[in-house]
């Protein structure tokens, strides 16, 4: 498994610590560059063992102990397991059997379940904030849009994550629906989570162009145009998953 030695220091000694042997100026930067930082010891383990996973340094099915992860860090175990905890709420972890926990093991069949549920979503998130999109929020998307490709590009995963996640938040706030939201939270970030983790290089370009294509008619003002165009590269992937399967 993956040494969590230098992340004691990296996380919890400051950013003007010096560098532990073998950590870069780069990854000591990457660790504190989150959208907020750490409000606990349990969120900084969490959010490292995220990044971790969702670039692939833990790929799926590496074993996750808390005992060694808590005595690498030097820290009670009881923020490790709660960190651990968290993720297993969020599918990036599963448990299993004799308490044992791993990176969780995305099959096919659950990457075609989990589009299916992820397109019915954000579908009808989108049925209801289209007409309510304005300028602002529309030229956001754009942007946010461009910036997935980029990152989809250069195999940044955690990166495009983030940016489903942005235009999930514009369009949760353009609908005003606070059962949708609740439902969107629920189901979109671990389906999100649990997809990265069964990647198809293959199909960046077609989600990217389907999200491209989607912003491009709300700016045209044709938002039933974009409800269907969203709906219709949901459809496209999970057939795709399909026939590859």
């Amino acid at each position: 498994m993956h040494s969590f030695q230098s992340l004691a220091e990296i996380i919890f000694a400051g950013r003007n610590a010096a560098p532990a042997p073998g950590c870069t100026a780069a990854s000591r930067q990457e660790v504190h560059m989150g959208k907020e930082a750490p409000r606990s010891r349990r969120d900084a383990v969490g959010q490292y063992l995220r990044d971790e996973i969702l670039s692939g340094a833990l790929p799926p099915g590496t074993p996750v102990k808390d005992a060694e992860l808590a005595r690498d860090l030097n820290l009670s175990i009881t923020p490790v397991r709660e960190a651990i905890a968290q993720l297993i709420s969020e599918g990036l972890i599963e448990s299993l059997p004799n308490k044992r926990r791993r990176v969780t093991v995305v099959s096919d069949r659950n990457a075609v379940e989990l589009v299916e549920v992820l397109g019915l979503v954000m579908t009808a998130l989108m049925e209801r904030a289209a007409a309510r999109l304005d300028a602002g929020q529309i030229a956001a998307m754009s942007e946010t849009v461009r910036r997935q490709r980029r990152m989809l590009a250069a195999g940044d995963i955690p990166g495009s994550r983030d940016a489903a996640l942005e235009l999930l938040d514009v369009l949760v706030s353009a609908a005003g629906h606070e059962e949708l939201r609740l439902l969107a939270e629920l189901v979109v970030y671990r389906a999100l989570a649990r997809l990265h983790l069964h990647p198809y290089p293959g199909l960046y370009g077609t989600w990217s162009e389907g999200w491209e294509e989607t912003v491009g008619y709300l700016g045209a003002g044709v938002p039933d145009a974009a409800v269907q165009r969203l709906n219709r590269l949901f459809w496209i992937i999970a057939a795709h998953l399909r026939d590859e399967k």
